[in-house]
């Protein structure tokens, strides 16, 4: 009886050591999950900050295209003007 008692015993501690082997192994199964969503977590941020930083430089390449376009206008509207002013004065002289 006191056998049967021991024999039990050892076979519910042999159940435990393996339950907690295989808690074990699945603890380590997804600290390493973990460990691959944030190295893609930190690969995904370092794209979104690529991506805003050429978002930028874009945005000051249209702005710099804006203010040629502006100067070119201001430019043909002097020039225009000046052709008023000599077709005046070619007029003024005929």
């Amino acid at each position: 009886m006191m056998d049967d008692r021991i024999s039990s015993g050892i076979s519910r501690i042999e159940h435990s050591a393996n339950n907690l082997s295989e808690i074990s192994n699945s603890i380590d199964e997804v600290a390493d999950s973990l460990m691959q969503v944030s190295e893609a977590t930190d690969d995904q941020a370092q794209s979104t900050q690529e991506v805003a930083s050429l978002v930028d430089e874009t945005i000051d390449g249209m702005n710099n295209v804006a203010d040629a376009v502006e100067n070119t206008q201001q430019s043909a509207q002097s020039h225009q003007e000046d052709i008023v002013k000599l077709r005046r004065l070619l007029d003024a002289q005929a």
